[in-house]
């Protein structure tokens, strides 16, 4: 594991959450609580599912969280390589320690900054629950994020698979979401979340821009997604 320092992030309202005292109670409240029908949608369960199907042999993992999702998932069979990426001290050390057993590497960056890697490393790229907190301070939605997608696209090998999930506004959610609505409202007034022009429309635009056999699909207020690095 890298022991080179790492911010805190504490300088951006989106990473100021991000505590000791928060970290412990993260699991409970967002997989707990949140991610049910009333709330973001997709169950702990069905994202586990979904990390399961689609982790590579080498794996980044982008926004790490607690590491619940890969923790739960496991690394498949032919595993080589775990790395995490997040601009925030404690989650990465935190999931580092939770995921010891897959001797993971650690970075520290901001996903919409050029990442420290190199070309071509990694056969999949995962983020669960990390756009919807990337910074889009003009208002121009999933656009604005496209730095990411950028970054993506350079650490991929061609053919690698980039999948995850990410909040949407309020105009593509699917079904009735009655503790979503408040709740978001409230995450984006504290400035933990930055998502109000975020559409399913846009993620496939920036997605279909740098990648083949892209797709996105919504269950509750969560997009899906896979797409597959070009050669």
């Amino acid at each position: 594991m890298d022991d080179s320092p790492v911010s805190t992030g504490y300088d951006q309202p989106s990473a100021s959450v991000y505590t000791p005292k928060w970290m412990r109670t993260y699991d409970r409240i967002v997989f707990g609580g949140t991610c049910r029908w009333y709330g973001w949608g997709p169950t702990a369960a069905r994202l586990v599912e979904f990390y399961r199907e689609h982790l590579g042999r080498r794996h980044l993992d982008v926004g790490v969280g607690t590491g619940l999702l890969l923790d739960r998932a496991g690394m498949p069979a032919d595993y080589e390589k775990l790395h995490l990426l997040d601009r925030n001290q404690v989650p990465l050390e935190m999931t580092a320690r939770r995921l010891q057993r897959f001797s993971p590497t650690t970075t520290a960056a901001d996903a919409q900054e050029p990442w420290p890697l190199p070309d071509d490393r990694f056969s999949s790229v995962g983020c669960s629950f990390t756009i919807h907190c990337l910074a889009d301070e003009q208002g121009r939605g999933i656009a604005a994020k496209a730095s990411f997608f950028d970054e993506v696209a350079r650490v991929l090998e061609p053919g690698g698979t980039f999948f995850g999930t990410t909040l949407l506004s309020r105009g593509d959610w699917k079904g009735w979401r009655p503790v979503a609505g408040p709740l978001m409202a409230v995450y984006r007034r504290k400035g933990w979340f930055d998502n109000s022009h975020d559409t399913a429309g846009d993620l496939r635009r920036e997605l279909d821009a740098r990648f083949d056999a892209v797709q996105v699909h919504v269950e509750g207020c969560t997009a899906f997604w896979t797409a597959r690095a070009r050669a």
